[in-house]
């Protein structure tokens, strides 16, 4: 049976067939509680005779009511789901990936503290040699002035 959208609705019998399958593929486990109820609207509605636009408008609003919910009740599982990313379980979530990222960057720490020292020692050495080759070029000076005289 092809879809019907909610404005190709014009009989009775499409009305019916519409608010059917949509409840049921909206929440099958509520159907028969909102088809009854839908029903109940239904004669409700015509026996006031507001007409067709109310019963549309009752219809759109328990299909709207059933989305909500559908939608309370997938939260549970979105609320599982985000619960299980907080918790280790050996790789696969956002926890352990974390713990992976934060032993890495401790890691790379490490290295450039390392590195840290050896260039803050090359440094001091290169200054240490720099004193002794101005200090030996000085002797050597001094050394090469008393020679000539």
């Amino acid at each position: 049976m092809p879809l019907v959208a909610f404005d190709d609705i014009s009989t009775w019998r499409d009305l019916i067939d519409w608010a059917w399958t949509g409840i049921q593929d909206a929440s099958p486990w509520l159907s028969p509680l909102l088809w009854a109820l839908l029903l109940v609207a239904v004669m409700v509605v015509w026996v006031k005779g507001n007409g067709w636009q109310k019963v549309r408008a009752v219809v759109s609003w328990m299909q709207r009511a059933v989305k909500g919910v559908d939608q309370i009740l997938k939260l549970a599982d979105d609320m599982d789901f985000v619960k299980g990313q907080l918790q280790t379980n050996g790789g696969s979530t956002l926890k352990d990936d974390v713990l992976k990222v934060a032993g890495e960057v401790s890691e790379l720490r490490k290295t450039v503290g390392g590195i840290d020292k050896k260039v803050t020692t090359a440094a001091r050495t290169a200054s240490a040699a720099k004193s002794t080759a101005a200090a030996t070029q000085k002797l050597l000076i001094e050394h090469i002035t008393t020679q000539s005289t």
